[in-house]
């Protein structure tokens, strides 16, 4: 009589053990795919501006087309929505909570920390506030806390300056009550904290993706044509809601990416996502080179400027 007892016990002991191998096997696995050897191994570290159309997935894409010595990249992100710096550190330094960031960062095995590459994304109004800001404060001590501890794994670190709103911002009207003065706003604050925490050690370089966007305006704007007109070149680098990257905009910033971090052109390589027209795609390209190469913006240091 006790038979069914003994084969219900014995089962859902099978069943267990099936769910702790399951268990065991997906974090082994997990494990090994971050401590995967390539040519280069890239962390990006930011909010929704970089998790939307895995901003990383696109830079492996298109620098994986660059020749034999890029023909192996790895690429991965952490990028909860709504993070900043200050919530990346918190993840990092909570010693009670194994976040991924903090495995990647810190306590992981030393192939899992091997990184070539971290870019560093704050929230996107943050370093526009300007240097009195106590949100600039707070934002700039993070980073400072981020890049040490990027720079302990060997990486090279690059702060992404990101885009002004389409719009502007009403939620912060006077300081940015169109495109163009939130671009110039943010601008500037990316670069003043590049050069500040590249005065205290290892020299931290800035990703000029936001000047992308900018260049793209300029051109419509040099053509006589209203960059923010619905359906213009400029317009569809956005989402719906004027603020976060459509495929187009996280495309354009993935070249200037590549761009800046290997020194070589985009221009001829043919990787671009399915859904994005090819000539649209040909032109974001060029303007990632005009951003990285050319001079119509200042000119600023790169990872390669020494070599060159």
């Amino acid at each position: 009589m006790r038979k069914p007892a003994l084969i219900t016990l014995l089962g859902l002991l099978g069943l267990l053990t099936i769910l702790l191998l399951w268990f065991i096997g997906k974090d082994f696995l997990a494990e090994k795919a971050l401590e995967q050897p390539a040519h280069a191994r890239m962390l990006f570290i930011g909010n929704s501006f970089t998790n939307n159309n895995e901003l990383d997935q696109l830079v492996a894409s298109l620098a994986s087309e660059l020749g034999p010595e890029w023909n192996e990249i790895y690429a991965t992100r952490v990028a909860p929505a709504g993070y900043r710096w200050i919530d990346h550190l918190h993840d990092t330094e909570n010693e009670t909570a194994e976040s991924p960031l903090r495995q990647l960062l810190v306590t992981g095995s030393d192939a899992a920390r091997d990184w070539d590459l971290v870019v560093l994304q704050e929230q996107s109004q943050i370093l526009g506030f300007g240097a009195q800001s106590p949100e600039t404060a707070e934002s700039r001590s993070a980073a400072a806390q981020l890049n040490q501890y990027a720079q302990n794994t060997g990486a090279t670190v690059m702060l992404m300056l990101t885009w002004g709103y389409a719009n502007g911002d009403p939620r912060n009207a006077t300081l940015y009550p169109d495109y163009a003065t939130m671009q110039f706003n943010i601008t500037q604050g990316t670069y003043d904290l590049a050069n500040q925490l590249s005065a205290s050690g290892n020299p931290v370089f800035v990703i000029p993706a936001g000047r992308g966007f900018q260049l793209v305006y300029r051109d419509l704007a040099n053509d006589a044509q209203d960059p923010l007109a619905t359906n213009s070149l400029f317009r569809q680098l956005y989402a719906e809601d004027g603020q976060h990257p459509s495929l187009a905009g996280s495309y354009l910033a993935a070249c200037i990416v590549v761009a800046a971090y290997t020194g070589e052109s985009v221009a001829d390589i043919e990787w671009q996502p399915r859904d994005l027209d090819g000539q649209y795609a040909e032109y974001l390209r060029s303007v990632a080179d005009r951003v990285v190469f050319g001079a119509e913006f200042p000119p600023q240091p790169y990872p390669w400027s020494a070599q060159r």
